[in-house]
């Protein structure tokens, strides 16, 4: 069963968790965040209801620091999953190798990768998300160099702040004066941005154009996932997840 533990004020949540893992002989996967349920439920059908129990902490940071006090309940059959973040940028550290990670920035980097639900977009539509995208992109490429030095910088980034989808233009925005293009970060994300800017973002510029109001048939966000999902052929990133998840529980003898 999937299940999202709940952070409570006094910041314990690692503890709580962590006592879980104690008394529990269930298969668990170890999964961050608090936002992914409709696809951690996916993931649990994929792998099989009840034999795997999937646990969502608050965050990367919560997961890293369970996963550095395994030792706690190494008996325990756990596996890790985490978002590569921004290591998909600056690289894993050595002593994370037995974490599972995305092949993208994020899960739904893996999910949504392939291009699978470009076909909805007719001309117009397709123009805006190119045009869109692309000056993500040159947004993007700045706030990935300010990142390398300082990790506060915010990768999160709405298309809706710099373009307006009901009329097909710009913004005048003063993020295009903050945030100008950084040459070498936009020749390495324009190579393959649907895997390495943060995936929400991607998300949120599909919602953007298949929700707006003078489309006949609109798409949520969840709805995009929700398609990339259900496809006969999954994208080989997610597909390549379920792999190494099943491989990781078969090392610890538990055939999933």
């Amino acid at each position: 069963m999937a299940r999202m533990s709940k952070k409570g004020r006094d910041g314990l949540e690692p503890e709580i968790i962590i006592s879980t893992l104690k008394h529990t002989n269930i298969p668990t996967l170890l999964v961050e965040g608090t936002g992914d349920v409709g696809i951690y439920r996916w993931l649990e059908k994929r792998l099989g209801v009840g034999k795997v129990d999937i646990l969502q902490c608050g965050g990367r940071s919560d997961l890293l620091e369970i996963y550095s006090r395994r030792g706690e309940f190494d008996t325990k059959p756990v596996v890790f999953l985490a978002d590569l973040d921004d290591y998909i940028y600056f690289g894993v550290n050595i002593k994370y190798n037995e974490i599972i990670f995305t092949s993208g920035y994020s899960i739904e980097n893996d999910i949504i990768c392939d291009n699978s639900i470009d076909y909805l977009f007719d001309e117009s539509e397709k123009s805006d998300f190119e045009n869109a995208l692309t000056r993500m992109i040159e947004i993007y490429s700045e706030k990935v160099s300010r990142r390398s030095s300082d990790p506060s910088e915010d990768l999160a980034l709405h298309p809706s702040t710099y373009y307006d989808f009901e009329r097909s233009a710009f913004i005048t925005s003063n993020i295009f004066e903050q945030y100008q293009k950084d040459e070498l970060w936009f020749d390495h994300i324009k190579a393959d941005p649907k895997i390495l800017i943060r995936g929400k973002n991607i998300v949120s510029l599909y919602a953007a154009i298949l929700s707006r109001t003078s489309r006949q048939s609109k798409f949520s966000k969840a709805n995009i996932v929700e398609i990339h999902l259900k496809q006969s052929a999954l994208p080989m990133p997610i597909a390549r997840t379920l792999v190494k998840i099943r491989y990781k529980f078969r090392a610890l003898g538990i055939a999933i």
